[in-house]
């Protein structure tokens, strides 16, 4: 089977390997720009320290104490407010130890490990695929009979 890299010659393996690794990091690196992401740090921050899920939401002035606008609006509010609590309780702490810059390194080589995983996944990039381009495996079941293969 196929890996990866394996039209390259050996000896280019790695080094073209660590500069795409250098290239997609610096491409996944710029600031963090999502404006909630302060909410999110000061929410893990309350997740941290008081070991419990902040609901009502106490950094929210509209909505705290309002009253609900809509039948399922409670609801509402209290899956927003508690979906993302593991991933909010693991940016506090990451913030903590590193700052702000160690938030977008963690970030960086997240995706990038991703892209790793997903371009080194047997099966996927230029090696899946034979001269006419038709891919070595068949498509999943639930695509096999589709209006996109011809068959339904």
């Amino acid at each position: 089977m196929m890996g990866c890299v394996t039209l390259l010659p050996r000896g280019f393996r790695p080094l073209v390997m660590a500069l795409a690794a250098v290239l997609l990091v610096g491409w996944f690196s710029p600031e963090i720009s999502d404006p909630d992401f302060w909410w999110h740090l000061k929410t893990g921050q309350y997740i941290w320290e008081r070991h419990s899920l902040p609901v009502p939401d106490p950094f929210a002035f509209t909505t705290a104490l309002a009253h609900p606008a809509y039948a399922g609006e409670e609801r509402t509010r209290d899956f927003n407010l508690t979906h993302e609590w593991l991933a909010q309780a693991l940016f506090y702490l990451i913030y903590r130890a590193a700052g702000f810059g160690g938030m977008v390194l963690v970030r960086a080589a997240m995706l990038t490990a991703f892209c790793a995983l997903a371009a080194c996944w047997p099966g996927a990039g230029a090696a899946a695929f034979t001269e006419d381009w038709r891919p070595r495996s068949p498509p999943p079941e639930w695509l096999r009979d589709s209006p996109w293969t011809g068959r339904t």
